[in-house]
């Protein structure tokens, strides 16, 4: 006889019903099979496991220390299973997200709450990255899903959900020639210093507003690699910050000035992923995304779009 998982069973139910009657019905098996069963563990084991008595049996010295194993071995096996179905279904296993500086805002704390709530057998790693990787780890595969600000500069084809879209504001000194003015155009930005990533790509051109110059260079003042840097160059009189309307509700400074861009195009706050990847889990946390975007829609707070899938 080979030992395994229904003998266990058996002997567990025998032993906490105290009664093979009790213990056949629990189990939905005939009695006569169920002894037997006990019978031929006891035989294998070379043990005593129960002792009989008129009234039913009890567990033995040995019967006891062989119970608590058996319930051990039983439970392992009952979460291997169960964790190997989560993992299938996606409601378990591992999840590594990314959000490039001042692309997630409201929506990276709120989707992964809300994801955490519905999804608590998934662990979630957050990584932040700042603009030498636009792709906030995605193109090198180090996270599952990012919160990236389009265009994506990089040689990975991603799908990408847009979350919201943000009008474009200058930051300058509160000295400067444009602090006092309410609005002010690309055409009169051109002639500025501006700050950059100091990535070249579409990403950098966007926020130099390089399809606008007719070819020109753009006057770089400086270069800064995180959202924190390029406001401290603007602050010190290096050169505008092109940002976003997101920037004047979380980075608001007494030595900044944020004026609106009245005619730049929008940026856009995406949730994006590897194209191709099908993965359970990253799915979930695409639904949560939708829903979550539409739990903001009523706020007063950059205008959510429609939520689909866009190819790259």
């Amino acid at each position: 006889m080979t030992i395994g998982l229904r003998q266990f069973r058996y002997f567990i139910a025998v032993a906490e019903e105290g009664n093979f009657t009790r213990a056949a019905s629990r189990l939905r098996v005939a009695q006569p099979s169920l002894s037997r069963q006990v019978q031929l563990l006891e035989r294998e084991l070379g043990v005593r496991l129960l002792i009989r008595h008129p009234h039913g049996v009890t567990p033995s010295r040995a019967g006891a220390d062989f119970l608590a194993g058996a319930r051990a071995a039983v439970a392992a096996f009952d979460d291997a299973v169960n964790a190997a179905k989560l993992a299938a279904k996606g409601e378990s296993g591992h999840l590594t997200v990314g959000f490039l500086v001042a692309a997630a805002l409201e929506y990276a704390p709120l989707i992964l709450q809300k994801f955490r709530r519905r999804f608590p057998d998934i662990k979630v790693d957050v990584r932040e990255f700042d603009f030498t990787d636009t792709s906030a780890g995605l193109t090198d595969e180090v996270t599952d899903a990012a919160f990236i600000r389009l265009p994506h500069d990089g040689t990975v084809e991603l799908d990408h959900l847009v979350l919201a879209e943000e009008g474009l504001v200058a930051a300058v000194p509160t000295d400067h020639r444009l602090a006092g003015q309410r609005e002010v155009s690309v055409e009169e930005l051109l002639t500025e210093p501006l700050i950059a990533s100091p990535v070249r790509g579409s990403w950098r051109d966007f926020w130099l507003f390089t399809d606008r110059r007719d070819g020109a260079p753009a006057l770089v003042g400086a270069e800064a690699s995180t959202f924190e840097s390029e406001l401290q160059a603007a602050a010190a009189g290096r050169g505008v910050s092109v940002t976003t309307e997101g920037a004047r509700r979380f980075y608001n400074r007494p030595d900044l000035a944020f004026v609106d861009i009245s005619d730049a195009p929008v940026s856009a706050i995406a949730l994006a992923w590897r194209a191709g990847n099908t993965a359970p889990a990253l799915r979930h946390f695409l639904t949560v995304a939708n829903e979550a975007v539409g739990a903001l829609a009523g706020a007063q707070r950059p205008r959510p779009v429609e939520s689909a899938v866009h190819p790259r």
